[in-house]
């Protein structure tokens, strides 16, 4: 199965299980061998980056939660907002989070 190895596999795997799965788990059920277990991990990390699947006690799972990418604004109150565009509402930074960023940088 190597060679269809790509994300978008793995991420139907991990989002499909019941349970959160290990390394070992996912390579089992995807029938790899030493050189299909090295993209695995490259495709796990790939996936933990861009918050589509999280990582915790050893073991993957599907992030529900929604990974949005913003620009910094901040406000002279001490609190910001992160502006994601889209046409979705901008989120409030409260000022503690404030004081690691500056007004522009890109998050998320």
């Amino acid at each position: 199965m190597e060679e269809a190895l790509t994300q978008e596999v793995v991420f139907d795997l991990i989002k499909a299980s019941k349970k959160p799965l290990t390394f070992e788990e996912i390579a089992k059920r995807l029938n790899l061998d030493q050189k299909g277990r090295k993209s695995l991990k490259k495709a796990l990390r790939s996936l933990e980056r861009f918050g589509k699947i999280s990582f915790e006690d050893g073991r993957y799972y599907f992030s529900k939660e929604e990974v949005v990418m913003g620009r910094v604004i901040p406000n002279p109150a001490g609190f910001g907002f992160l502006e994601v565009g889209e046409g979705k509402k901008d989120i409030y930074i409260p000022p503690f989070e404030m004081e690691r960023l500056f007004g522009g940088d890109v998050v998320r």
